[in-house]
């Protein structure tokens, strides 16, 4: 993954010319079931847990959102196996999707995952939605587009203004502060209101406008007032990552870690992993701009006597690849989201006591064990 606040996301659609001729370069399936369909090169290895993981987000979105049975079709074509005149997206693009169908240099991008498993609403929402649902790219709140550009594209349209990561993370923080504002369920039915809409995709302002006012009962001018006045912050407060948020429901924390006061290593304010791609809880490979991770999913419970600024540190062999994301699948009122890695290894955050999700990375050129630490 790369977490850089210089990344740019570029649209995710096919041209319908790319998507003729692309199936007989596809790669060949490496598992299937009824939700879905993975391919990639055959003489590439995937970490064990990797169908699951990617099976169980596309099946936790239809039960939050509905859409198509069909399985999703993910294409993994990595740059090692498939050219640019091979791969249907935009020449500089990670991933693009179209209908049920993923085309993606990485594994798991629920991203697209979030695009292929539901009907499509009004683009400028369908992507701040699949964003905000995907792991935190960056740690920082300056990346945000102005929101005046947010509200271009809902007047203008999503396809009409410039496409920069800061204005997904925008439409991203859009959707947090709907979901935060109002509770999810509302959001859950507008977001249905929505893909019942004839053409939703390109759905106008004045169409979707209309519908978000029947489901939330103001207008949207109202609405917009109230955003006005949600702070901004760090992606990695806002968002809430789809597996990661699921897993605070599901399980019981791994570990209780209480910050170290002393410099040296306190054991019980360290959490260690070894990552290694053969059991069936890591997943990947994840590419996104740096060498090729590794990943797992972890629930631990922070103790902070202090109530006060936590050092957070990535420990462990922390090549460049590396990184951990940490998440109480809050807002920017209430939340609190840690992202550190390899080009930022430590960061002062505010860290209440509770539990939190902890996604950990590693570089799969790496040996070792990877984790995280706290210390006042």
């Amino acid at each position: 993954m790369a977490f850089t606040s210089k990344a740019v996301v570029l649209p995710h659609l096919l041209a319908a010319a790319a998507i003729i001729g692309c199936g007989e370069n596809q790669p060949p399936i490496i598992e299937e079931s009824e939700h879905l369909i993975l391919r990639g090169p055959s003489d590439v290895a995937v970490c064990g847990g990797t169908f699951p993981h990617m099976e169980s987000e596309v099946i936790l979105i239809r039960l939050l959102f509905g859409g198509s049975s069909s399985p999703v079709d993910y294409a993994w074509m990595p740059e090692s196996h498939f050219g640019a005149d091979e791969f249907p997206c935009s020449s500089s693009g990670y991933a693009c999707s179209f209908d049920r169908n993923v085309y993606a240099r990485t594994l798991v991008s629920t991203h697209e995952l979030v695009h292929a498993s539901r009907h499509s609403i009004p683009s400028v929402l369908e992507e701040a939605l699949a964003e905000f649902l995907d792991a935190p790219m960056s740690a920082d709140a300056d990346i945000l587009a102005p929101r005046e550009e947010l509200w271009e594209a809902f007047e203008r349209g999503w396809l009409n203004v410039a496409f920069t990561y800061g204005l997904y993370q925008r439409a991203a923080h859009f959707i947090s502060f709907l979901v935060d504002s109002e509770g999810f369920d509302e959001f859950v039915e507008f977001e249905a209101r929505l893909q019942s809409l004839d053409g939703a995709k390109d759905a106008s302002f004045e169409r979707w406008k209309s519908v978000f006012e029947d489901v939330y009962g103001e207008s949207f001018g109202e609405t917009w007032a109230a955003y006005e006045n949600y702070p901004d912050c760090s992606p990695a407060q806002f968002h809430r990552p789809l597996s990661a948020c699921a897993a605070l429901g599901e399980r019981v924390p791994e570990a209780t870690l209480t910050p170290a006061f002393a410099t040296a290593p306190d054991p019980g304010s360290i959490f260690e992993r070894e990552l290694d791609c053969g059991q069936d809880s890591i997943y990947g490979p994840i590419v996104d701009g740096v060498p090729p991770s590794r990943a797992s999913l972890h629930v631990v419970e922070i103790n902070n006597p202090l109530a006060t600024s936590v050092w957070v540190s990535l420990t462990g062999e922390i090549n460049d690849g590396g990184f951990a994301i940490l998440t109480n699948c809050g807002s920017c009122w209430e939340g609190a989201g840690v992202l550190v890695s390899h080009d930022a290894p430590k960061v002062l955050v505010n860290l209440e006591s509770g539990t939190y999700a902890l996604v950990l990375g590693q570089a799969l050129k790496s040996s070792g064990e990877v984790g995280i630490a706290f210390s006042y």
